[in-house]
Parts: C-alpha cells; structure tokens; sequence
C-alpha cells in the first residue's frame, strides 16, 4: 500500500513539474511574439508624408582639365510613392565659354516607378552629363564655373480621408453620432511633393443641406508646382463637383501657379441627401507638372602639354 502511494505521489509530482514547466514556455513564448525586436518588419504606409524624386550624383566630379572630355554621371531617384510620366533631366546655365556640352538633355521614356511595400528602395536611372572643356586663357591657371540639374515631371497623389456628411448642423450629434462639420484637420501629405495638408467642412442649412470641403494643397517638395489638374471627386459612390477657386480655365478644374507659390485652395461642394448622419469615404485624385533644380560647381583645370 505505502508503496503504491509513493508511487501515486511520483507520477502527481511529475505531472505537476511538466505543467509548470508548459505553462513558463506558453508565457515565454507569449513575451517574445508580443515584442517586436529592433530592426523587424513594420507595414509602413507610402501615401502619407511628403516624399519626393531626387537627382543625386554617385561619383562627384568637381574638377576637369582644359582641352579633356569629361564624363560626370548623375542618376534620378524616385522616392515618391506614385509613378513619374514625361521626365525630362536637363542641364542649364552652362557657361558656354568654357564648356562643351554634348548632350544638354534626357527625356526618359515610359515610367519611373516610385517607392511601395514590393519596391521599398527606389531604382536609380542613369543621366549622364558628358561634354569637353574648352582651352583656358593664356596665363590662368584654373576657371571656376557652375552648372544647374532641372528635372521635370508629370505624377499623380490621391487623397482619401474618411469623412462625416448628413444634415444636421454644425458640431451636432446625429443618426450614428458622428458629428458633421468639425474642425479644420491636418494632413502629413500623399506620398509626394506635393499634397492636401488641410481640410475644414462646413455644413450649411436644413432645407437642401450642402457641405463644404475646404481643401489646402502644399508644395513641401525641394521645387516649383506648376501645374495641377483635378481627376474625378466622389463622396462614397456619388460624384461631386470641387473646382480650384484661383483656376482660369471654364471648368476650374486646372491651375496654374505662379513661380514661388507654395499653395494653392480646392472647393468642393456635396449635396446631402438624407438626415441621418454617417462616416464615408472623400476621394479626389490629382495630376500635377512638377520641376526641381540642383546646382553643382565645376573647377576647369590648367592642363600644359599633355592636353595638346
């Protein structure tokens, strides 16, 4: 009988110490899935901040010699989240006199793919700036000259909030409680140079209600917006009308911007139809011309005999 209790004893006891030890390496394992290390993959979203191509230049080159080609590479990176059209790369301001410049331009065809979750590093397209120097004048030792990089390009940015639309009033509670009209709302950008930064909707009247969405699109890019022209905008599935106040054109639905300007506004107008308030999604997509410029120094030096 002792003998059979002591063995009861053994088998309770072992089992005992294997819970135990199952229930520390369920907590263990649970400790390590819910920390994220340093340096793990985190989904990140490419369509918010301001993110922007770049010219970069990866064997710098400041100095040539008189009477000797030279070769200086440059290559377009496209650090944006959308695609690039159209992208022209041109070397401007060279001075003539003591430069040869042989190819002066690049059009890249097709399109420069941006950054996303499938390509998170941008592919370099090569631009290569290549020419001769010319002779320096009798007596001088070196010519100090500058050069400037223009590139230009057609892209896109869309920009999709989730919004609150219904015909109750400024700042009431309504239908499903989401409050119609609220505040201004900041926005960190679409994934390019340029994008919406601020919106504010203004809801007015009872009696064939209207919201108002005010919009405000920044240039945070290292260049010039010349141009934006709006795609289709929509409130859930209805199309809605939004123009550009300072457009000329008859639609307002093109803008041009002046050299320098950094903003410029949207207005879009919906139509409420029911009284219940609700939460939806606000689309609107827009294509705009866009131009950056770098400039770079160039020492032309005194070369002697070896240059002739």
């Amino acid at each position: 009988m002792r003998m059979g209790k002591n063995i009861r004893r053994g088998k309770n006891t072992i089992l005992r110490t294997i819970g135990l030890t199952m229930l520390v390496l369920c907590v263990f394992i649970l400790s390590v899935s819910c920390t994220t290390p340093k340096g793990s993959s985190i989904v990140r979203n490419y369509h918010q901040g301001m993110l922007s191509p770049d010219i970069v230049n990866p064997l710098p080159q400041d100095k040539v010699y008189e009477g000797r080609p030279f070769y200086i590479p440059f290559q377009l990176v496209n650090n944006a989240a959308y695609p690039l059209e159209n992208v022209v790369v041109t070397y401007e301001q060279v001075d003539s006199t003591y430069l040869d410049l042989y190819t002066p331009g690049y059009p890249l065809s097709g399109k420069i793919d941006g950054v996303g979750p499938f390509n998170p590093e941008a592919v370099p397209h090569d631009v290569a700036f290549d020419g001769a120097a010319k002779y320096l004048k009798a007596g001088t030792s070196y010519q100090d000259t500058i050069y400037w990089v223009k590139t230009k390009f057609n892209s896109k940015f869309s920009f999709a909030p989730t919004v609150c639309v219904g015909s109750s009033s400024f700042d009431i509670d309504s239908g499903s409680g989401c409050k119609v009209g609220e505040g201004p709302t900041t926005f960190s950008g679409q994934g390019a140079p340029v994008g919406v930064t601020k919106m504010e909707q203004i809801a007015y009247g009872q009696f064939g209600p209207q919201i108002e969405f005010r919009m405000t699109i920044s240039n945070r890019g290292p260049g010039d917006l010349l141009k934006m022209k709006m795609g289709t905008a929509m409130v859930g599935s209805e199309t809605i009308r939004c123009t550009f106040p300072e457009s000329t054109d008859p639609e307002g639905t093109t803008v041009e911007l002046k050299q320098g300007q950094k903003e410029t506004a949207v207005l879009c107008i919906y139509n409420v139809a029911g009284s219940a308030s609700y939460k939806t999604p606000l689309s609107i997509d827009f294509d705009y011309t866009y131009e950056f410029s770098k400039k770079y120094n160039l020492r032309i030096m005194k070369a002697g005999r070896v240059a002739q």
